[in-house]
């Protein structure tokens, strides 16, 4: 599971949590919460790009009504990021059986 995709199911969650109605026309909230619906269904990793620039969307509206301070947001990026690396990281050690310096 990529980073960005552990944002948006936070997000996500964050707004079924203020029950945020997704709703492309709606008001900052709402359009923001269908944001994240429409980056749910994109590809990895082909809109990459896209999904980056609708999380930063997100995130400024989520800052601008006051429900984050830039600090948490910084905050949840860098938990996604640790997440993603330790995941791999188990990822490979369970590939290899537990050794993390295979010799070949």
């Amino acid at each position: 599971m990529t980073p960005e995709s552990k944002i948006l199911d936070f997000y996500r969650s964050e707004f079924v949590r203020l029950k945020v109605k997704p709703q492309r026309s709606g008001v900052a909230l709402q359009h923001a919460a269908w944001m994240i619906e429409e980056c749910l269904v994109m590809k990895f990793p082909d809109d990459m790009y896209k999904i980056n620039r609708w999380i930063g969307f997100v995130q400024g509206v989520l800052w601008k009504e006051g429900i984050y301070t830039i600090d948490q947001m910084r905050e949840h990026v860098t938990t996604a990021k640790a997440a993603a690396v330790a995941e791999a990281e188990t990822m490979v050690t369970n590939y290899w059986g537990g050794a993390r310096d295979a010799t070949v």
